[in-house]
């Protein structure tokens, strides 16, 4: 059951403020009181007794005294509920808010001070880079039984795989290019690379060049494909690893090759031979095993005593969010089940139905909350509201639209719904709802994070 006094602090980096709200158990009196500690880094809040103590997101400063001692809040403003709710719940009265400024010599945490900017100027924080992962040593093994699946000993090299758009920047390159035309002309009036047509470049001309849209990524013995939220690996580089064309039929130790043609089918669900948990798929189109970040866990070798951080599912839906936001700049994607994901009896692709339409509010924020240990987090702030996929597959098909999709398998969507709705029960209880959307948080990825908890 979720603590009925908490206390919840988001710093808004944009103005130099600390945005504090306690919510209590009952109404506020005479025994409510806040006081600020350790020179404005964090705060005490005390009501009939109880009390609770938060680390801020940063330090805030009131008044003019300087020194680090005790600091008397004055008494909190009411909460702008709408009048309805509040007098229907009462819940004006069981909340207290504060606006504090920064301190003048306070720095906001880099990727708070990083938020006013664009995702593409900042970057993406991804999980599990290749940069950060040793060759030859790290294994990968399945987090619920830590069987290994994939020994370090088989991947002699890592590899980040290009972004969603690397063909199309490719094409774009090429194009515009000045030089390097066939016919010397410098392809024409504004150097494009046309056919006689005056149209594009032809796809056969492009795949020819490495780039078109035929061209695909395919797995390579020894070498571990790094994505936002998933390896890439060969088949014959695991081990441990069970795939079924459905999860009520046989576990097969090899994908099975009389695939029809015409089948919807492109992914196959890859399974833990000891556990029998889920954790990835084997794609056909690349050839290759994929295992999801968040349902394994990578270990030096021999035997380390300690993995690496792990990322957790919403870490990586984060990372995949900021990269569509960079790369398309639409601040409302859509998350829809994987298509092509064999998850039926009898062979059949059959999802839950469900996706989730967001609407990125702030790419970065860093909040701090008595409900989540105190612990300083980076996380995108966002809408969500969940509808059918059929909706999902209408907005995404209009003429008019530019949503981008975020694919994921079925069973991890509703992981992601369970979630966000944890975290909406973390933010103030009149925070929790904005014209018919739910508000969540979704955690992000930080250099040095300690993994999931």
């Amino acid at each position: 059951m979720p603590d009925q006094f908490s206390i919840y602090a988001e710093l808004l980096s944009n103005i130099r403020q600390v945005s504090v709200v306690a919510s209590l158990p009952s109404a506020r009196n005479a025994s409510t009181k806040a006081i600020l500690l350790d020179g404005g880094s964090r705060i005490h809040v005390s009501h009939e007794g109880d009390s609770r103590v938060l680390n801020l997101p940063a330090a805030v400063h009131i008044g003019s005294g300087a020194g680090s001692g005790p600091v008397v809040l004055p008494p909190a403003k009411p909460t702008t509920a709408s009048a309805g709710a509040a007098a229907r719940d009462g819940s004006r009265e069981r909340q207290c808010t504060w606006r504090l400024p920064l301190a003048p010599s306070a720095q906001a945490p880099q990727a708070a001070a990083a938020a006013a900017a664009s995702p593409a100027a900042r970057g993406v924080a991804v999980p599990w880079e290749a940069v950060r992962i040793a060759p030859a040593v790290t294994s990968v093994r399945c987090r619920s039984c830590r069987a290994v699946v994939v020994p370090g000993r088989h991947i002699t090299c890592w590899k980040d795989l290009p972004s969603a758009d690397w063909a199309e920047m490719m094409e774009f390159w090429h194009c515009h290019k000045p030089d390097d035309h066939a016919d010397g002309s410098g392809g024409g009036e504004h150097g494009h690379d046309h056919d006689r047509d005056g149209g594009k470049a032809d796809d056969q001309t492009l795949t020819g060049r490495g780039y078109g849209a035929n061209s695909r990524i395919q797995a390579q013995k020894g070498v571990g494909f790094v994505d936002l939220a998933t390896f890439l690996f060969a088949e014959e580089d695991c081990q441990n690893i069970m795939f079924s064309p459905s999860p009520a039929g046989d576990l097969l130790k090899s994908p099975p090759l009389d695939i029809p043609a015409a089948t919807p089918v492109r992914h196959l669900s890859a399974s833990c031979a000891s556990c029998q948990s889920t954790i990835g798929y084997y794609s056909f189109g690349p050839s290759a095993v994929a295992l999801l970040k968040w349902q394994v866990l990578i270990q030096e070798e021999p035997e380390a005593t300690v993995a690496l951080p792990s990322p957790s599912i919403g870490q990586c839906l984060a990372a995949m969010l900021l990269s569509t936001i960079a790369r398309s700049g639409s601040s409302k994607p859509l998350v829809v089940p994987m298509t092509g994901l064999v998850v039926g009896t009898g062979g059949r692709v059959v999802t839950s139905g469900k996706a989730l339409s967001l609407w990125i509010l702030n790419s970065t924020i860093r909040f701090t909350s008595t409900a989540v240990s105190g612990r300083n987090v980076s996380a995108i702030k966002l809408l969500y509201k969940i509808i059918t996929e059929d909706d999902a597959n209408k907005v995404m098909e209009s003429m008019n639209s530019n949503t981008q999709d975020v694919s994921i398998p079925d069973e991890s969507l509703g992981s992601v719904i369970v979630m966000l709705d944890r975290s909406n029960a973390i933010l103030p209880a009149d925070d929790r709802v904005f014209q018919g959307w739910k508000v969540g948080l979704l955690e992000q990825w930080e250099s040095g994070d300690k993994g999931t908890r």
